[in-house]
């Protein structure tokens, strides 16, 4: 297992974006390696969990789409929607 320790990094941010970084970080009592490490880790975890959320859209979509057509009677959609749910938690659990 890799040891996780910190790595000193240079970075070229326009002036404008830096302003921001710093005053968010200001405002929220955070350091600017801090900030960028929590935004750089929420980016990731976001585009990682997106094909999830794509297929539990689609998943949605279409048990909506069979009731309204009526091929999916109501009880069904529920137990899918339920375990979309459970999908869902699951996702967002970390």
């Amino acid at each position: 297992m890799k040891e996780n320790t910190a790595q000193r990094v240079s970075l070229t941010v326009r002036s404008d974006l830096l302003e921001r970084i710093d005053a968010f970080a200001d405002g929220n009592g955070m350091t600017r390696s801090g900030f960028m490490s929590l935004a750089a880790t929420q980016y990731l975890n976001a585009v990682e969990a997106m094909p999830s959320v794509n297929k539990m859209l689609n998943a949605m979509a279409a048990v909506t789409e069979g009731v309204l057509k009526g091929e999916i009677e109501p009880s069904t959609a529920k137990a899918k929607m339920a375990a979309i749910q459970s999908t869902y938690e699951e996702l967002t659990k970390k």
